[in-house]
């Protein structure tokens, strides 16, 4: 018996799951599924998290086959990052934000994760992350982009006009 997708199947919480069955080989040949019974027992709960375990029974000319498969149910999916700017501008002489950078964090077992975000400058970039309790990362990253420098500006002291004696 092959169990397709294999003997141990890792699904994400409240995610579908689809079993992918099995196949009847003997010898070297493959068995046409018409030509064989199969029976299922056991059912997978991906709305709670832990171990479950499928059984299949096959009959095939007057022998039993039996095999088995575990589907691990569990947090697979990192958090959801939220930003209230596509990109980061800082001015050109103090380099500080325009904008105060405001990250949330929704994880789809643990909900609000908004105060495991942290904020770190690379470069030319902002990389934000965030963990939930099963240890999933998420990372979002947002360009930084510095004002152009300012053209020097030129005070004069005095008038705007001023007059000078020819040979002075």
């Amino acid at each position: 018996i092959i169990v397709n997708g294999g003997a141990e199947y890792n699904t994400n919480i409240f995610d579908e799951y689809k079993d992918e069955g099995i196949t009847l080989n003997v010898g070297h040949k493959e068995i046409d599924k018409d030509d064989y019974k199969v029976t299922q027992e056991g059912e997978v709960d991906v709305n709670t998290p832990g171990e479950y375990e499928i059984k299949y029974k096959i009959t095939y000319d007057g022998k039993t086959y039996e095999s088995k498969r575990k589907v691990i149910v569990k947090d697979l999916k990192g958090p959801e990052i939220a930003v209230n700017v596509e990109t980061v501008e800082k001015n050109y002489c103090d380099k500080k934000n325009k904008v105060e950078i405001v990250a949330t964090a929704n994880d789809n077992v643990d909900g609000d994760v908004s105060a495991n975000v942290t904020q770190e400058e690379k470069e030319d970039k902002l990389v934000i992350t965030v963990k939930d309790a099963a240890g999933n990362e998420s990372k979002k990253e947002l360009p930084i982009v510095i004002d152009p420098e300012p053209a020097p500006i030129v005070n004069l002291n005095g008038n705007k006009i001023v007059y000078v004696k020819v040979g002075n």
